[in-house]
């Protein structure tokens, strides 16, 4: 009989406000927002369909970046700043560097109970645009650019009795080659320090995307059914697979436009 009534007891005010106040608590922190500004406007992109809308954007924004305009312009970047082949290599590799070494930590510490993963992948999209701003500033540190053409023989094939006009032809080319190297070789150690910025760049756009291909996926899977699953991880990797289609595209025709086009008439 008191067990029964212990059972059936009335729950008293303390008990009811201690609950109250462990629901608010938990409401409050499924609320959408950043840190304490969570206002009731944002509540509606508090659903699947927008975690997917921005997974997708953000997934899109580094395919275009990192596997599209950063391979479309590497050649380009080689020339423009001097760099040797192994450099841009360097350059080319920070990213799988960088990515390497932070999926096993992001993974570990974005599953642990109570971590926040849209807030890990949202600082991963921070760390990709400052990366992109990093990969930028060497244009606006260095002077402008002035292409050099190369040096090339217009010296035609001659008969025997004009030989003497013909070697002399070659020597004065020979000379002014070997002036343009002179001048290329000089004009790329002094900036081959962009090297290293280029670098940093690449290791902030692989530490960045490392939560968007492994967060991601896992937020996306437990915050929809089964059936939906499927479809939802599909949309994404083909948002995916479509930035760096994008980036080979728009930075070809980028291409055709003069690096100072704002400072220098390229009509001259």
């Amino acid at each position: 009989m008191d067990n029964n009534n212990d059972l059936n007891q009335v729950q008293t005010p303390s008990t009811v406000d201690r609950s109250s106040a462990s629901t608010e608590t938990f409401m409050d922190s499924q609320r959408f927002g950043w840190c304490r500004f969570k206002p009731k406007c944002l509540q509606r992109f508090c659903t699947a369909k927008w975690a997917l809308f921005w997974l997708c954007w953000g997934g899109a924004m580094q395919g275009l970046i990192v596997n599209g305009f950063i391979n479309v312009v590497i050649t380009t970047i080689e020339r423009r700043f001097g760099l040797r082949s192994r450099q841009t290599g360097l350059v080319a590799s920070g990213y799988d560097i960088a990515s390497f070494l932070c999926l096993v930590p992001v993974t570990y510490f974005g599953g642990r109970l109570g971590a926040s993963k849209p807030r890990i992948i949202a600082w991963g999209v921070m760390l990709l645009g400052i990366g992109s701003l990093t990969f930028a500033l060497p244009h606006f540190l260095v002077g402008p650019y002035r292409a050099t053409m190369s040096a090339t023989s217009t010296c035609r094939a001659v008969s025997w009795e004009n030989n003497h006009t013909l070697q002399s032809c070659d020597l004065k080319n020979a000379v002014d080659s070997s002036n343009v190297v002179n001048i290329s070789d000089e004009a790329a150690d002094n900036l081959t320090w962009t090297v290293w910025l280029f670098f940093a760049a690449q290791l902030l756009h692989g530490a960045g995307a490392s939560p968007l291909f492994t967060l991601g996926v896992t937020y996306i899977d437990e915050n929809v059914s089964k059936k939906m699953s499927s479809v939802y991880l599909g949309t994404y990797y083909t948002m995916t697979m479509l930035g760096p289609a994008l980036g080979y595209v728009l930075g070809g025709q980028l291409l055709l436009i003069y690096t100072d086009f704002l400072h220098i008439d390229t009509s001259e």
